[in-house]
């Protein structure tokens, strides 16, 4: 693909993964965390798509913290680079939350981030909590 190119009717042009993690990350929740890499390359990308999957995850995980009783509850995003991956992890330790929600399902984000080229991956590391890793290809410079 190139600047500018369309697939459907999503423009992807190159989007910044940090600006996405720092505007999703702008909401209220007071236990959330960030760990952006000042060095982030750009990934080539529908920017209102790469957001709607991060909202999503983000939600997911803001309910299952509350789930848990919220007052210990912990929600961290982190970006960074590896070899021309650009990952993006969000984790949470609270309770499963495998309720509906008014948000894209896990599937949903996992098909949006695949048209972009990438992977998505979730586990859980803990008894209670979930981590969801996004994997881009990171856009490459040709100077």
């Amino acid at each position: 693909m190139t600047a500018g190119s369309v697939v459907g009717t999503q423009e992807y042009v190159p989007t910044d993964m940090n600006d996405i993690v720092h505007t999703v990350a702008g909401s209220s929740w007071p236990y959330l965390t960030t760990e952006t890499d000042c060095d982030l390359p750009q990934v080539r990308g529908n920017q209102e798509r790469l957001t709607d999957v991060l909202s999503a995850l983000l939600l997911r995980a803001e309910r299952s913290v509350a789930l848990a009783g919220g007052t210990s509850g912990m929600i961290r995003i982190r970006t960074w680079l590896t070899g021309d991956q650009v990952r993006v992890t969000l984790s949470h330790n609270g309770l499963d939350s495998s309720t509906s929600a008014p948000c894209l399902s896990l599937i949903e984000c996992a098909e949006i981030i695949s048209d972009h080229g990438g992977r998505m991956f979730s586990w859980r590391p803990y008894a209670n909590g979930a981590s969801y890793t996004i994997v881009l290809p990171a856009t490459r410079t040709d100077n």
